[in-house]
């Protein structure tokens, strides 16, 4: 049974017992890795260790279902104890033991400085002008761009990135092969050329509300800095700045009209201490940042 596979049965397997992110990591660290869980684990059901044992009977059942499935051959799995699982996930409060990718641009995990750009699903005129500006800055710079692949401000984030030849990454809430929205299928794909496709959800999970709060804290994460280009009040994106700042990352905003309430979460993240963002040289040492592609 391949890796990936045995991923993907774990990642159910442990949800299903909802088992903590930080259970499965040591897990997957006393079992050496996933190449050796389904071993570890029945040597350790045979010690009659009761949560052990529940869970090999169900990674077991897991790997039945899906060994006659065949998934993409650019889909991998990278593990917490992998080197090149991102360093900047290592610091968060609740990193994932796992990570689904696909595409060519793993090395942008842990380029020297990363940015994401997120905002509202349903942008004004100038939320769509000011996302377009800021992605193809920081594009023109060789910065890597981070955005979550959903409609309105990420989707606009991804394809101006890759207009002006940049690289970006969308951090998603559902599997690989389980694309949402539907209408962002060449999009992603577009991206996978030079860029990568992120989530800790197995392939074959379906995108669920509760998904997206979750990956926030993943594409938070993932930056150096997040910027939010419009949201209005009560916006989701709220969530990933909250995110970003707990971890330290710098958090920075663009402000908007006072009349139309599209960027009222935009101005609530400035007064309460979010950078005020014109131009990415607005972002903190960016004139010291050497980023190469």
């Amino acid at each position: 049974m391949d890796k990936l596979k045995t991923a993907a049965a774990f990642a159910r397997s442990a949800s299903r017992l909802r088992m903590t992110h930080a259970d499965r990591i040591v897990l997957l660290k006393q079992a050496d890795g996933l190449s050796n869980l389904v071993h570890y684990l029945e040597s350790e059901k045979k010690e009659a260790r009761p949560r052990e044992s529940i869970l090999y009977h169900h990674l077991k059942a897991e790997l039945g279902i899906l060994k006659d499935l065949f998934f993409p051959t650019s889909f991998r799995v990278l593990e917490y104890r992998d080197e090149a699982f991102p360093q900047r996930l290592r610091e968060i409060s609740r990193p994932p033991s796992l990570l689904f990718i696909s595409g060519d641009g793993e090395d942008l995990l842990n380029r020297d400085f990363v940015v994401g750009l997120v905002g509202s699903r349903k942008p004004t005129d100038y939320g769509r002008e000011v996302t377009c500006k800021l992605a193809r800055e920081l594009a023109v710079r060789k910065i890597p761009v981070l955005s979550g692949g959903a409609r309105g401000i990420d989707g606009i984030a991804h394809q101006s990135v890759l207009a002006a030849g940049g690289r970006t990454a969308a951090v998603l809430g559902s599997g690989l092969d389980r694309i949402y929205p539907p209408e962002h299928q060449r999009l992603f794909s577009d991206i996978e050329k030079e860029g990568l496709l992120i989530t800790e959800y197995p392939p074959g999970t379906p995108p669920r509300p509760g998904h997206f709060p979750a990956r926030n804290r993943i594409l938070a994460g993932l930056c150096d800095a997040l910027i939010v280009t419009e949201a209005s009040e009560g916006s989701g994106t709220l969530i990933t700045a909250g995110f970003a700042a707990d971890y330290g990352r710098e958090v920075l905003a663009v402000p908007g009209s006072i009349l139309t309430g599209s960027s009222r979460s935009c101005h609530t993240l400035i007064r309460e201490g979010a950078a005020l963002i014109e131009s990415v040289s607005d972002i903190p040492g960016m004139e010291e940042k050497k980023c190469l592609l």
